[in-house]
């Protein structure tokens, strides 16, 4: 149900994805895609109520969100207004900062960094178990230390799933806590970039948010760089977002199941 939800509301505010959408997405005339949350009590209502709006369903999953396209301008306030689904919103995509691709994971920041870090936030160079422990005044903020919140729970057991612009496989201070055979990349050749779930080459982060993401959830506390607020619990990287940082909506979904 909390995953319904999040969708819902994705459909319902799909303003900004909109704006990013329009650069890759279809021209007049050629059909567009829709994310349809179709009602749970009845979902050959739905169903029914997209074809009449000119829609056809190509995905449905077992959550009960429809994907579908059409090329009738008016499909998602016809269907919308129908009362015959929960919401209804343009399949599209956004981006999470200006474009910088590099096509190699970013560096992996050296030890050299402690003692500006040090300097910058007053603290001493060994505050903590790691390399660049001093850096990482957000960790401090919410106690996750040896003495704090590591004295009580490390993550141990826990799966935590990064849906982002995946995870850098390689990254010293990633690698051991990564399953990288439950990783997958969503992006297809439908979108800008890349293959599918079965390569988990695709899963390498070749923007850098999904590492980073990675890194606070989740980096060991193993003496090299930083450590997470959950240093033993297992990474799992879902990507949904490209080299050039664009996610798309049907993208998160599927990673969401």
């Amino acid at each position: 149900e909390e995953v319904r939800l999040a969708l819902l509301s994705l459909a319902q505010d799909d303003r900004e994805v909109d704006a990013v959408g329009a650069a890759f997405g279809p021209g007049p005339g050629q059909e567009t895609g829709y994310l349809v949350v179709l009602n749970e009590q009845d979902r050959a209502v739905g169903l029914r109520a997209i074809e009449r709006a000119g829609g056809k369903v190509v995905k449905l999953n077992k959550l009960g969100i429809a994907t579908a396209t059409s090329s009738n301008p008016g499909f998602a306030s016809a269907l919308g207004s129908s009362g015959a689904v929960e919401a209804v919103g343009n399949d599209g995509g956004w981006q999470l900062q200006p474009l910088s691709v590099t096509q190699q994971p970013p560096p992996v920041p050296g030890p050299e960094m402690a003692a500006d870090c040090a300097a910058q936030y007053g603290v001493a160079v060994d505050v903590g178990p790691d390399q660049l422990s001093a850096c990482q005044w957000d960790m401090r903020r919410i106690n996750a230390s040896p003495a704090g919140s590591y004295a009580v729970n490390r993550g141990a057991g826990a799966t935590i799933g990064i849906i982002d612009t995946g995870v850098d496989f390689t990254h010293p201070d990633i690698a051991p806590n990564l399953d990288l055979g439950l990783s997958c990349s969503f992006i297809t050749p439908g979108n800008p970039t890349g293959p599918a779930c079965q390569t988990k080459a695709a899963t390498q982060d070749l923007f850098g948010h999904g590492t980073h993401v990675a890194g606070i959830a989740a980096a060991p506390s193993n003496g090299l760089g930083v450590a997470g607020v959950a240093p033993e619990a297992t990474l799992v990287s879902l990507k949904v977002c490209t080299a050039a940082g664009f996610c798309f909506t049907q993208e998160v979904v599927d990673a969401l199941i």
